[in-house]
């Protein structure tokens, strides 16, 4: 059987692929003639690599900023702790994701906020976002350039 065929590439104004990208697929397609395939069509889920970009050089440097303004505490059940990036992370998600209405065994609830079904261009306007916060602007945080591992096609695209 032969290696799933998985691809981003962009739709023209005129609903079609680049010829390149249909050469390839129509080559593909011949492997599996008088065959049933799965076809998907979305946008692409944000990248792994865009996910540690996001913990590493997003949510980590705002993290040291806040240690280093001396204000990386909060108040907990337990009394006060210091700021986790976990915290940071929710904090983030309430503010800029809309939470989840569902309807599970007949009845609406609610989800939290979540990241993981975000897009390549939400999640891109997510980390934005999070860069132009004012509380965060004005702890004067350096993000770093995304590179090596953190680098992909994603990100290069994200306004630093």
């Amino acid at each position: 059987m032969p290696r799933r065929l998985e691809f981003i590439t962009t739709v023209d104004k005129n609903a079609r692929l680049p010829r390149s990208r249909m050469r390839q697929i129509n080559e593909y397609l011949q492997l599996y003639i008088e065959q049933d395939i799965y076809c998907a069509f979305g946008k692409p889920r944000r990248s792994n690599r865009a996910n540690k970009y996001y913990w590493s050089c997003v949510i980590a440097p705002i993290h040291e900023a806040m240690i280093d303004a001396g204000i990386a505490f909060m108040e907990t059940n337990e009394g006060i702790k210091m700021v986790t990036a976990e915290a940071i992370h929710t904090l983030f998600k309430h503010k800029y994701l809309q939470p989840q209405a569902v309807v599970l065994f007949g009845e609406d609830v609610t989800l939290p906020p979540t990241t993981t079904t975000l897009d390549s261009t939400e999640f891109s306007d997510y980390i934005s976002a999070i860069k132009s916060d004012e509380q965060v602007r004005q702890l004067a945080v350096h993000f770093p350039e995304p590179e090596g591992e953190f680098r992909s096609y994603k990100i290069e695209e994200l306004p630093i």
